[in-house]
């Protein structure tokens, strides 16, 4: 096998270009399937990894002070099936918000006295600063940011708080720690203790630990718990709203790789007909010709995917390792080696598969046909499409250019399959930025939203400030407060809103309509699909003694199963109390008073300018708020970027390799042309028509396919989340874009033949035709 070894090398220096390309798209192709793979194992395995190697609370409990003492908690340790415990761990609720220049602990914040952030259970992990060691100091969660600390925290008949350092829990055990001298300064609201447990794989599993806990304790000890599943759906949830776009991308990548790598072989056995001949004249077999071929794609092609596994497995672990912090996760895991394996082997033996096909074609030619000068000389179809241009009475160039694909049917094809598909890309990954943009946009009621601390001020007066400044189109307050549907025991999570809700919020609803009324609501989409409820359903609302029933009206883009939106007037039917002189409306009992609003903007109006007035008139009073997704976009946005770059440049280069056998494979009739009269610029005008006439019909086949798949894709990933997709989401393909992405199509094949285009206008014709 030394000869074929030999050839093998000598087919790669001699064919340098096509080395590079199938090295590069190879290599692309499987950083992206390391990328998707790698995503795909992160969703499942390390998070429980992660979860154990924080000590992670299986089961989070808050008892009643009044009723348990610390020294029957600490006795729960021992209970049977409890593998570790922490605490107890003395709580306090913020009864008013504190604010600090950047950060906000709202009204309701839950503070933990904590001496240190280590234990058996729930290691909390320092982001930034240091523990709290002192009154006066306090530790806030991974949401505050870095920058948070140094931060002074105020609040209305509060103590004050030095914000000392930032942490995060794996488990969200609470949004504030303090020493346990400090939380005493507050009135104690609860005593939490965590535990992990032998058997916690199910939420059955759970409710029986929680039971044997709470067995030896007294009646209405426990006034409530939280487990860790949550947790793990929601960071599966993570990477479910990834996965769908990575997966198409790679697959993408992975087609395209193959293309080019058939279009390259297949190009070098029609090129190296004559090389064929040669080797079997001395003495090599079918077997090994065939070997020649597919080592000459091979070796570039492992070299290719050596790198493109080791950049996809760490850029997949910068991944997985971002959304862990996220959820509060110490360091995840890299991606796995056998997930490297895996996508490199699977790469390599499609890669092989692929170039076996036209190299058996090598395999099979005779050596007398091969070794004729007349070997491969096909120009029937294209001389005749020649002749019909010419009638046309085209320029020169372009009349040649048109013709030149069809020279090469099969070639042509396999390259405009290649443009199409980079064109598809573009067109999916425009439309995904778009769309993602949306989301973000809506979920935040594509307002600006803002918390102004009210001090004496009533709400109505907050609001009609607000209202009076200028840029100010719909204003929307609202409040989060707990309630229960009869029948189910789970809590609700209920967002109550005032003024103009219907407006700022309206492209968050995906069916039906707004409320209307204190007897109508709207539900998110997860809660129909997972409780079996359909729109006009009648469900019954429990909350401060009474109860309300209230009818389905719409669903909002929201994946939380236990969300329901109501107005403020539902809000009030469920306990509120009379309004206050001004106007102002409190919310239910235990609520407080919501700070919370969003304000939608006027056409025109600048949000620099906008925010400056609103810090005029409210002064420190006022906490702007990060909008929701505003962290997720530039991730989503980042990957887009990053897979339209790839299989743009593995179609250009597809486009490249084409345009470079095409001019190679037509030397004597560029040199003849050239001879006649046809100037440089004339020949590089006749390959770029040739490959942009070409990037034009695949812009025009891909424009539509990446449409569908964009709806295809938005569709998949609302089912996984359990949200269903708005149409406001989905319809982002305006005529004018659209008309600018036909250009997508041009533009690859355009920069795919500009190389190969000029070394055939700067190619010498006397040695072309000498050769002859």
């Amino acid at each position: 096998m030394s000869a074929v070894w030999v050839a093998c090398r000598a087919a790669v220096r001699r064919r340098r270009l096509q080395t590079v390309v199938v090295g590069v798209v190879v290599g692309m192709a499987a950083l992206t399937l390391v990328f998707a793979l790698g995503l795909l194992s992160a969703s499942h395995r390390p998070f429980e990894q992660a979860f154990a190697a924080a000590h992670g609370a299986h089961l989070t409990a808050t008892y009643d002070p009044t009723t348990v003492t610390d020294a029957r908690l600490r006795a729960t340790r021992t209970t049977a099936g409890v593998t570790a415990a922490a605490g107890p761990y003395h709580t306090a609720t913020l009864p008013r918000p504190m604010s600090g220049a950047r950060t906000r602990l709202p009204e309701g914040t839950v503070l933990v006295g904590r001496a240190s952030p280590g234990g058996p259970v729930d290691t909390l992990t320092l982001r930034a600063g240091r523990w709290a060691r002192s009154a006066g100091e306090v530790v806030v969660g991974a949401d505050a940011g870095r920058d948070a600390v140094g931060q002074t925290l105020t609040g209305q008949g509060l103590p004050t708080l030095t914000v000392v350092g930032v942490a995060s829990s794996a488990t969200g055990t609470a949004s504030a720690w303090v020493t346990p001298a400090q939380v005493a300064a507050y009135p104690t609201t609860g005593v939490q203790m965590l535990y992990r447990f032998a058997d916690a794989g199910d939420a059955t599993a759970l409710q029986a630990d929680l039971a044997r806990v709470r067995a030896g304790l007294p009646s209405g000890a426990l006034l409530g718990s939280e487990n860790y599943l949550a947790v793990r759906q929601d960071f599966q949830k993570q990477f479910d709203q990834i996965l769908p776009f990575v997966t198409v991308f790679g697959a993408l990548a992975a087609v395209v790789a193959l293309i080019i790598i058939l279009n390259v072989v297949s190009g070098a056995v029609v090129a190296g007909v004559r090389t064929i001949g040669v080797m079997k004249a001395i003495g090599f077999t079918p077997v090994q010709s065939t070997a020649v071929y597919v080592g000459m794609v091979a070796i570039p092609a492992v070299v290719g995917c050596l790198v493109g596994d080791a950049v996809g497995s760490v850029l997949g672990t910068l991944a997985v390792r971002t959304l862990g912090a996220d959820l509060g996760l110490p360091a995840l895991p890299a991606v796995d080696a056998s997930t490297d394996l895996l996508a490199g082997v699977t790469v390599l033996a499609a890669v092989v598969g692929t170039a076996l096909v036209p190299s058996l074609r090598a395999g099979r030619l005779p050596a007398a046909r091969a070794i004729s000068p007349l070997a491969g000389a096909r120009a029937g179809r294209f001389r005749r499409v020649q002749r019909f241009l010419a009638a046309r009475s085209l320029p020169t160039p372009v009349g040649l250019g048109l013709s030149l694909p069809f020279a090469r049917p099969a070639r042509t094809a396999l390259t405009l399959v290649t443009v199409v598909l980079g064109a598809l890309t573009v067109t999916l990954s425009t439309g995904l930025h778009d769309s993602v943009t949306r989301i973000t946009s809506a979920m935040n009621g594509d307002a600006l939203p803002i918390v102004v601390q009210s001090g004496d001020l009533t709400r109505a007066q907050v609001e009609a400030r607000l209202r009076a400044l200028p840029g100010t189109a719909a204003l929307a307050g609202s409040t989060h407060f707990p309630a229960h549907l009869v029948g189910i025991a789970a809590e609700m999570h209920i967002v109550a809103y005032r003024g103009d809700s219907a407006v700022v919020y309206r492209s968050l609803l995906s069916r039906g309509r707004w409320f209307a009324g204190a007897d109508e609501v709207v539900v998110s989409e997860a809660f129909l699909r997972v409780r079996h409820h359909r729109l006009g359903d009648t469900l019954q609302l429990t909350g401060g003694g009474r109860r309300v029933p209230v009818r389905i009206v719409g669903t909002v883009f929201d994946a939380d199963s236990n969300g329901i939106t109501v107005g403020w007037a539902t809000a009030t039917a469920l306990g509120g109390e009379p309004a206050q002189a001004g106007g102002a409306v409190h919310a239910p009992r235990g609520s407080g008073e919501p700070l919370e609003y969003s304000i939608a903007l006027a056409p025109g109006t600048d949000p620099d300018t906008y925010q400056a007035s609103l810090r005029r008139a409210f002064g420190s009073a006022l906490t702007p708020v990060s909008p929701a997704g505003a962290d997720s976009a530039p991730v989503f946005d980042g990957l887009f970027l990053a897979f339209t770059v790839l299989l743009c440049v593995s179609a250009a280069l597809g486009v490249l390799n084409t345009a470079v056998l095409d001019t190679r494979e037509r030397a004597r009739d560029l040199g003849i042309l050239k001879s006649i009269g046809m100037t440089p610029r004339q020949v590089v005008a006749m390959v770029v028509v040739s490959m942009g006439a070409l990037g034009a019909i695949g812009g025009l086949l891909g424009i539509p396919l990446g449409v569908l798949s964009h709806h295809r894709v938005l569709a998949l990933t609302g089912d996984l989340i359990e949200t269903g997709m708005p149409a406001h989401f989905v319809t982002v393909y305006r005529p004018v874009l659209l008309v600018l992405l036909c250009l997508a199509g041009p533009v690859i094949g355009v920069l795919g033949a500009l190389l190969p285009a000029a070394r055939a206008g700067r190619m010498s014709t006397a040695p072309v035709l000498r050769s002859e």
